[in-house]
């Protein structure tokens, strides 16, 4: 019997393509949300709305420490000082989200060309052993103890730091991330990359399944 533990940490999927930045427009990189994303009501009050090209905007992502200069090139001479970060806040359900999110293409290019990856992998070459990790991986061997095997799914894996532990536990681990580069550093950890969409990954673990899924759900600790 299989258990399918399904870690999902963020974002949609997407390879991402090179396009000439000055050929780029707005519309190419986003998805605008006419309605909340939970209960789909359009009813929603803004709480706050700055455009990218703002100098306060500007001095809020000089913070991100990881984007590269493909970024600043799409920044200044592109379509991303366009876009508008606005947060809204549903009246019918309270959820607070982005009414401007990044589409597939947009996301391809945030993980694949706009943070650095000579920046990102330093950091994650230092980032300290997680107790809190071991400890989540220790309750799931415990509760899964009596199944023959537990397949585990890291959905937003990054470098694998976390599939690296889950691995040492005896976990059948796969990964997915949007990164080509993460993928790649992931190769030799004895984990199963998945390259498809989110949709396809989960739906051929637990299509697999001989009993049930269960999802558990983290913030992402990484940025972007």
């Amino acid at each position: 019997m299989k258990i399918h533990i399904l870690i999902s940490i963020q974002f949609q999927n997407l390879a991402a393509a090179n396009l000439n930045i000055k050929s780029m427009n707005k519309e190419s990189l986003v998805i605008n949300r006419a309605y909340c994303p939970v209960c789909r009501s359009k009813e929603r009050s803004i709480l706050i709305s700055i455009k990218h090209d703002s100098p306060e905007f500007l001095n809020f992502i000089k913070f991100e420490r990881f984007y590269g200069k493909s970024f600043y090139d799409s920044y200044y001479n592109g379509p991303s000082s366009e876009l508008l970060f606005e947060i809204a806040e549903c009246k019918a359900c309270n959820l607070l989200y982005l009414t401007e999110v990044l589409n597939d293409y947009g996301m391809g290019l945030l993980y694949n060309e706009w943070l650095d990856k000579e920046l990102l992998k330093p950091y994650y070459a230092n980032m300290p052993y997680s107790l809190y990790e071991e400890t989540m991986l220790r309750v799931f061997k415990k509760r899964f103890r009596k199944k023959d095997e537990v397949n585990l799914l890291d959905f937003g894996a990054g470098y694998g730091n976390f599939c690296r532990i889950a691995t040492k536990f005896g976990f059948n681990t796969h990964a997915f991330d949007l990164s080509a580069d993460k993928n790649e550093h992931m190769n030799n950890m004895g984990v199963t990359i998945f390259t498809r969409t989110s949709v396809h990954c989960a739906e051929r673990m637990v299509a697999t399944s001989s009993s049930h899924a269960l999802l558990w759900c983290s913030a992402q600790r990484t940025l972007g």
